[in-house]
């Protein structure tokens, strides 16, 4: 394989392994090498070698011994994709033995958005597909930092004007404010419709997205009323709510 650097795309690449021990060590070995081609974290290789060679051993475990399974990379849409495919009975990672053992490997893989491995069964085909990020300069974590700074400075900088500059500067947000709400609100419902449609696409399967869906939403929920909770504790304790007169005249320039 020739190596590439980033922002180029990854070549088509088809080969057929026997599934056996040397044959998942020569997965895992084109794994890794066509991770480092799309320019991936290192330690996110490693961790989906790791994920990729249970799953391939789950299947070594519970298929005949004469299988045969395909790995294909490439580039789709932009966005560069490794499958490996074996025919036969299905194979959850989930439900077999060593599924309880591991699942905490699969669950940790699959809430790194970036970065993800799914293990599907289609058509006859026990299948996994991994989808390397794209190449990103500002982490999210960055990006949003750099938003919640520039909040805070903005901020500090209206209150100090004089009153009449603010109302001429809530003038303007206030409107902006309102049309980004409501272009929020348009785009929200069908973002949230599509996001579903192609996660049901990816991963083929029906079972496998209810089993990840209840995950996902029952952390999800968990982590937001925990946090809503300890908010509203240290809001209370803080600025004692309904101890003093509210604030007449407010502005946009002031919420923001």
């Amino acid at each position: 394989m020739h190596m590439m650097t980033r922002g180029k795309k990854l070549k088509k690449k088809t080969e057929q392994i026997k599934l056996s021990p040397a044959g998942i060590d020569r997965a895992a070995e084109l794994m890794e090498e066509t991770l480092a081609q799309t320019g991936a974290d290192r330690r996110d290789i490693l961790r989906l070698r790791l994920a990729a060679e249970e799953i391939l051993m789950m299947w070594y475990s519970n298929l005949p011994g004469d299988t045969d399974f395909i790995f294909r990379c490439g580039t789709r849409l932009g966005r560069p994709y490794l499958h490996l495919c074996a025919r036969g009975r299905r194979v959850d990672p989930v439900d077999t033995e060593e599924g309880e053992e591991s699942e905490w490997l699969y669950s940790n893989l699959l809430a790194r958005a970036g970065l993800c491995l799914v293990a599907s069964y289609k058509d006859g085909e026990n299948r996994m597909s991994v989808y390397p990020p794209k190449e990103n300069r500002f982490g999210t974590l960055s990006q949003i930092i750099l938003a919640i700074a520039l909040a805070v400075v903005a901020g500090f900088a209206c209150r100090s004007l004089p009153q009449e500059a603010r109302e001429g500067i809530s003038a303007f947000v206030d409107p902006l404010f309102t049309a980004m709400m409501g272009i929020l609100q348009t785009l929200a419902g069908p973002m949230v419709f599509l996001s579903v449609c192609w996660g049901i696409v990816n991963i083929g399967d029906v079972g496998m997205l209810g089993k990840i869906g209840r995950t996902i939403v029952l952390r999800f929920i968990g982590a937001i009323y925990v946090v809503t909770a300890v908010t509203a504790l240290v809001t209370v304790w803080f600025f004692h709510p309904g101890s003093g007169t509210e604030a007449e005249g407010g502005n946009a320039v002031l919420g923001i």
